[in-house]
């Protein structure tokens, strides 16, 4: 049911306006918004997160920074659960992407143009495209009758840059009985103990 409600053209849409903004780390603010946007146009409660710099690097747990900011922003998809007591799940995808690089492109590299069955562009797949296909996804599991549980898509800044991103939407909110990355691994699975992903992360 979930597979047929999955409408496969507004995933390719949608995934080609993300890639065509140049989310380079650390300039993510217009890629949360638009996400934030296209997931309330599909029905799910969202909001973009302006996250408190000074307060995350005052933690002691601050994986470190690289790049120079001064803002950091996320954009938080919810799809709320039929049992409100049941476990909760997170999607969680990074919206941020390296420069383009010096090499000469055939493309545009934020042309986020669809040819030859492809999408085109800096971060078609590391990892916007993963992102916009996790939010289909739980559309359209919504539509077709939903879940137990509350199911929390976050798309987030700064992976290319230590995952500050994904530390600072743990810190609005980490109360998950797991966590699916749509991380492009060639479709091999990497299946984590919690203690030990946090580990890697931080």
């Amino acid at each position: 049911a979930a597979l047929a409600a999955l409408d496969e053209e507004e995933l390719l849409a949608d995934a080609a306006a993300l890639v065509r903004i140049p989310s380079i780390t650390p300039e993510e603010r217009s890629a949360a918004e638009l996400f934030a946007r296209l997931a309330a146009e599909r029905g799910l409660e969202s909001r973009v997160l302006e996250h408190d710099l000074a307060l995350l690097r005052a933690d002691p747990d601050h994986p470190g920074e690289e790049s120079a900011r001064t803002e950091l922003f996320s954009a938080i998809a919810v799809s709320p659960g039929l049992d409100a007591g049941a476990p909760r799940l997170a999607l969680n995808g990074h919206l941020d992407v390296v420069a383009p690089g010096s090499e000469k492109w055939s493309r545009d590299p934020w042309s986020g143009q669809i040819a030859d069955g492809r999408l085109h562009g800096r971060g078609s797949v590391d990892m916007k495209g993963a992102v916009v296909a996790a939010l289909h996804a739980v559309v359209a599991v919504a539509a077709a009758g939903g879940v137990p549980g509350h199911v929390g898509l976050q798309a987030v800044a700064s992976e290319e840059d230590g995952c500050l991103g994904t530390f600072a939407a743990l810190s609005e909110d980490s109360d998950f009985a797991a966590c699916l990355i749509p991380e492009p691994t060639a479709f091999a699975v990497a299946v984590l103990p919690a203690s030990i992903a946090f580990a890697v992360l931080f």
